[in-house]
């Protein structure tokens, strides 16, 4: 029997750090799900995924075949409060019937999500406006100002 968590209305999750929900789906996913599936469920192209991941200061993409399989819990936990059920499963390739089960039966995840879903509107591309335009550089900044490797010399005083 499928069963998933009823959408409790006029629960929304805010992100105010991301100047988009849009970019937030980005973010989270850039290291576990491949460019093409996030580009699929935004209703884009790769190309333009990709470029918002470098505008955010995000690394080109690694291998993330794997995640899919091995790291679904991480994905969902990601997304639950930011994309509706519809795009939940066509990020992670699945149906009603999967996605009820894992949510019943893999680490407890409908009890560790609330036992409801957050009211979520289908998040798609949309071009940044100059002042998304500008949150995003702040971000960017932020990233590479903690992503920057650590000066060798000062390394050296560790050993």
């Amino acid at each position: 029997m499928v069963y998933l968590p009823p959408i409790k209305k006029n629960a929304t999750y805010d992100l105010p750090h991301f100047p988009t929900k849009m970019q937030a789906v980005i973010f989270r996913c850039w290291e576990s799900v491949p460019a093409e599936r996030i580009a699929k469920v935004l209703e884009t192209n790769v190309e333009t995924v990709t470029r918002l991941a470098f505008d955010m200061g995000l690394k080109p993409q690694k291998d993330v075949s794997d995640w899919i399989e091995k790291g679904y819990i991480s994905i969902l936990r990601n997304v639950w409060q930011i994309l509706p059920y519809q795009q939940i499963m066509q990020l992670l390739d699945w149906d009603e019937e999967r996605l009820s089960y894992v949510l019943k039966e893999d680490d407890f995840l409908n009890v560790k999500f609330g036992w409801f879903k957050f009211d979520c509107e289908k998040v798609v591309y949309k071009p940044l406006t100059a002042c998304q335009i500008t949150e995003t550089e702040r971000i960017r900044n932020i990233i590479e100002q903690y992503d920057k490797p650590r000066n060798a010399e000062k390394a050296l005083y560790f050993f």
